[in-house]
């Protein structure tokens, strides 16, 4: 992640940050990251199986915790069927031009 060069990133510490947040919460309960910055500790988070409400002063910080953290699945898109719809998709565009 581009975020990952930000100088107040945690990754090195997510260890002990996910073995403390595990001493006191469960997977499924709400945390809060108040300096998110590089999201490495959000993520972490949300991975372990937290539900997780972050902030952080940084408008490309808000962007990015927006774009990884309000979904709660990733999508998954077979590849066979894109390439069928595209084929669709030449097709209609064939027979309206036609």
């Amino acid at each position: 992640m581009l975020l990952n060069r930000y100088l107040g990133n945690k990754t090195a510490m997510l260890p002990e940050i996910l073995q403390t947040i595990a001493t006191h919460c469960s997977p499924g309960d709400s945390v809060f990251d108040a300096f998110s910055g590089s999201l490495s500790v959000s993520l972490a988070l949300k991975l372990a199986g937290y539900r997780v409400a972050a902030t952080d002063l940084n408008l490309l910080s808000r962007t990015f915790a927006e774009a990884y953290l309000l979904p709660t699945t990733i999508a998954e898109y077979e590849f066979d069927q894109m390439h069928n719809e595209r084929e669709v998709a030449v097709s209609l565009i064939r027979v309206t031009q036609d």
